[in-house]
């Protein structure tokens, strides 16, 4: 009947990635462009990819494009000036490579990789006794990242994080560097252009996730302080301790990419 009232207007952080493409774009749109994916097996957002392919919203939301969707059977335009995604997946390197079906469309150069060799000698004893102590632990360091989280958003202004100019210059240099060494690297170990142009692609991005990642350890020393300043800066021990991190990175994403060709 016309008289019925709307469906009410589900806000969900936490998207399911066994999603359709118009249910990915809906829920962003609705939570203000915020998404989190969240899954232990990486092929369960790997058989989504294959029924509606919505990468091109998962690579536009890294750099925080605008995203947007014409739904036709309800003559609506869904639109994201600025999406902000964040992905954190588990799973085999077999999982990897359905998830990513190349290594060069751009995609893989957006992930962040870890490779972790399961210890032999690890009991169900072990999981067990440990399982519990550790979920406590991050369920805790959850809590207070929320609280921090909560206290960013309740300020009628954002928080402005500087750099000192050094730091980006070397952060400049670094990239570069990377990206001249894996360059030559990829070029030796697989002889392809495509191969090059992705070791560009991964070294770029790295310069943009080390600025991230940067950014968030410096908002972190305030987890605990209920007054923060409107203006930041990244500390010394943040910014080099984030460098020395991407480089391990740099090395997983090239042990993922020899995995996937």
């Amino acid at each position: 009947s016309s008289n019925l009232p709307d469906a009410p207007s589900v806000h969900r952080f936490v998207i399911p990635a066994n999603s359709s493409a118009p249910s990915m774009y809906e829920d962003i749109a609705k939570n203000d462009g915020r998404g989190l994916i969240f899954e232990t097996e990486a092929d369960t957002l790997a058989l989504a990819l294959r029924r509606g392919d919505f990468s091109d919203l998962l690579r536009k939301a890294f750099h925080g494009e605008p995203i947007s969707l014409r739904r036709k059977t309800h003559q609506e335009d869904l639109y994201v000036p600025n999406p902000y995604l964040s992905i954190c997946l588990s799973g085999t390197p077999e999982q990897a490579r359905t998830l990513i079906k190349s290594a060069e469309n751009g995609l893989f150069s957006r992930f962040l990789f870890y490779r972790i060799t399961a210890e032999e000698n690890y009991s169900e004893n072990d999981l067990f006794e440990d399982g519990r102590a550790i979920q406590l632990y991050f369920t805790q360091l959850g809590e207070k990242v929320r609280d921090l989280y909560l206290k960013l958003q309740s300020r009628s202004k954002g928080v402005e994080v500087i750099f000192p100019r050094e730091y980006l210059e070397m952060l400049k240099a670094f990239t570069d560097d990377f990206g001249t060494e894996y360059s030559n690297l990829f070029a030796k170990a697989y002889k392809t252009e495509k191969a090059v142009n992705a070791a560009r692609s991964i070294s770029r991005r790295m310069g943009v996730i080390v600025f991230r990642i940067a950014m968030i350890r410096t908002m972190l020393r305030y987890i605990d302080q209920d007054d923060i300043p409107s203006t930041v800066v990244c500390n010394e021990d943040d910014f080099y301790d984030t460098l020395a991190d991407s480089s391990v990175f740099m090395q997983h994403a090239h042990v993922a990419y020899d995995e996937m060709v």
